[in-house]
Order: C-alpha cells, then sequence, then structure tokens
C-alpha cells in the first residue's frame, strides 16, 4: 500500500509539473504573438505615413544620422516615446520610419528646429504633422 501511494504522487507532482509547462510554453506563445503584432502594427503605421513628393530631403534628421553626441527626439509622442525626449546611443526602431527618423536631431539644433516648425508649409512642421498621423496609428 505505500509503495502505491507513492507512486500516486509522483503521478500528481508529474500532471502539476506538465501543467505549469504547457501553462509556460502558453505565455510564451503568447509573448511572441504579442511582440508580433506590435511589430506588424509598427510596419502598417510606417507605410501610412506617404512620402511627399517635391519636397528637399536635406534636412536635419539626415545630418543626424552622423552626429555622436546627444540627439532629441522633436516629433508628438508615441507609445513608449515622448516629446521632446533626449537619446544617446541607437536611435529606438519606433522612430526608424520615413519622416520620422528626421524628428531625431542634435540636441544643440533644438531651437533653431523649433523656429522652422513654427512656419507654417516647412520641411520642419511638416514632418511634425506627420507624427502626430504616426502617433494616431500606433495608438490604435
Amino acid at each position: 500500500m505505500l509503495r502505491s501511494k507513492t507512486t500516486t504522487d509522483e503521478n500528481t507532482a508529474g500532471e502539476t509539473t506538465g501543467a505549469e509547462t504547457a501553462e509556460a510554453v502558453k505565455t510564451a506563445a503568447d509573448a511572441a504573438q504579442t511582440a508580433a503584432d506590435a511589430a506588424e502594427k509598427s510596419k502598417r503605421a510606417a507605410a501610412a505615413v506617404p512620402e511627399r513628393k517635391g519636397v528637399d530631403t536635406q534636412t536635419s534628421g539626415a545630418a543626424a544620422e552622423n552626429h555622436k553626441g546627444t540627439m532629441i527626439y522633436v516629433g508628438a509622442s508615441l507609445p513608449g516615446i515622448k516629446s521632446n525626449t533626449a537619446l544617446t546611443g541607437t536611435v529606438p526602431e519606433k522612430l526608424n520610419v520615413p519622416f520620422i527618423r528626421e524628428l531625431v536631431i542634435p540636441i544643440e539644433d533644438f531651437t533653431g528646429f523649433l523656429k522652422k516648425k513654427a512656419q507654417a508649409g516647412s520641411r520642419e512642421d511638416f514632418c511634425y504633422r506627420k507624427s502626430v498621423e504616426y502617433a494616431e496609428i500606433l495608438s490604435k
């Protein structure tokens, strides 16, 4: 009798471990699906921001790619990245889409950017408006 009780206890413990393992696998699969959904959402949002024809592509954003100091994101707040966030090192992938990457500028260019953004029809104003559209798409 004692032996069969031990076998039953071992089987029960094995079932619990199997259930816990199944739950861990399910949780990992859910996390992977969430990451895939977020990547797809970001891709759709980037595709939804159209290129503007006839606009000079030489911008402060292009110069920022070679800058090796503190950068600042001057676009609209995005999920996970607030407006006027200082950045060092690599630029987050979420900001690496057309027009949005032009809103990552060297911090020393910040006041000049604000002056240009205040001019209706300027490249800076256009890019900022596109960042607002991008933020709306990402928040859906």
